[in-house]
């Protein structure tokens, strides 16, 4: 679905708010753009490891960035974040890091759309 391979890494420190995500593609990586002017659930950041407002804005930013070669992405992102948070980021360790390859990413909205005409270039 998305056209470069990418690897989202989350990492905290337990009892502390301070969850960070990287994307790496390639040899690149750089800090997970949170995209509040899409929706802005969470203002404080990100987090994950249950359904709240933090797990919400990352859901919305890993899958707007990932359909961001589609011209629909960022209506897809929107539409599907809150399923794709209770289905993915919500079943994250809550006080453990992650790492979200976009295969699996693109398995999951596979799963959250069945037929993926939805996706149009």
């Amino acid at each position: 679905m998305a056209t470069e391979k990418a690897l989202y890494v989350g990492t905290c420190t337990p009892g502390e708010m301070d969850w960070q995500v990287k994307v790496y593609q390639g040899n690149t990586g750089r800090k997970l753009h949170p995209r509040n002017a899409l929706l802005n659930h969470s203002p404080d950041g990100f987090a994950w490891g249950y359904e709240g407002s933090g797990p919400a804005q990352l859901a919305l930013a890993i899958l707007a960035h990932h359909l961001k070669p589609f011209r629909n992405g960022d209506q897809l992102a929107i539409r599907y974040h809150q399923d794709f948070k209770r289905a993915v980021i919500a079943r994250f360790p809550k006080d453990e890091g992650f790492e979200l390859t976009s295969e699996q990413v693109s398995a999951a909205l596979r799963d959250m759309l069945g037929d993926p005409t939805e996706l149009q270039r």
